[in-house]
């Protein structure tokens, strides 16, 4: 079995395990729930088309040549229509590793038929990773995913000029992740989230 074929095959174990135990609503699983999904969506394999992210810059910059050049149209989150290219606008390319992965999850198709939690979470890995490129320039010592906690995400969202509809959105999307307690719902909708990480990336790109 390739490399390739075991990705697959344990992200697809990965998932079916998720989704059996966010089907079963038992808040004492919240926690695992949570943790399993954020680690599936982070380490979610690309299809050949897309660029993988590398930890040195000069492979990001060669891997944002071939994510551009391969991936022209932004697609967005929507429901029923996620086969349907919903913009036409050319993405600037990616300048730090951090936008590189980010412009690789807008890109990627992957999020057809994922749950709710798991489109949504996706979308908010996109933003954090915005959040994540803006945060050093800032002094903000921001390492990891787990570190873009909600000051940070108002903090750098805030450099970014975002509206603040936009960020009182991802603040309530990332306390609903971190909160003990299973909750009823998503306090923002998936489709939504992708159109703030779509926005968040192009002012994310303009100030570097």
């Amino acid at each position: 079995m390739t490399h390739l074929h075991e990705r697959e095959k344990a992200l697809a174990d990965a998932r079916r395990l998720l989704e059996a135990l966010y089907g079963s609503e038992q808040p004492l699983m919240w926690s695992l729930v949570r943790t399993v999904a954020m680690n599936i969506l982070r380490h979610y394999p690309r299809n050949g088309d897309f660029a993988e992210f590398v930890g040195d810059e000069k492979h990001a910059q060669q891997s944002a040549a071939v994510a551009c050049s391969q991936c022209s149209e932004i697609y967005s989150a929507r429901a029923g229509n996620a086969m349907v290219p919903s913009s036409a606008r050319i993405l600037p390319p990616p300048v730090s590793p951090h936008l590189l992965q980010a412009h690789s999850l807008l890109l990627s198709p992957q999020w057809r038929g994922m749950p709710p939690i798991l489109s949504a979470l996706h979308a908010l890995d996109c933003i954090c990773l915005c959040c994540m490129a803006l945060a050093a320039p800032m002094g903000l010592l921001v390492d990891a995913l787990d570190d873009v906690d909600k000051e940070v995400a108002r903090a750098t969202m805030s450099a970014a000029k975002m509206p603040l509809d936009d960020i009182d959105r991802v603040l309530a999307v990332v306390g609903w992740c971190y909160s003990p307690a299973l909750p009823e719902a998503l306090p923002c909708e998936q489709l939504v989230l992708w159109d703030i990480a779509e926005r968040m990336y192009l002012k994310a790109l303009g100030c570097w």
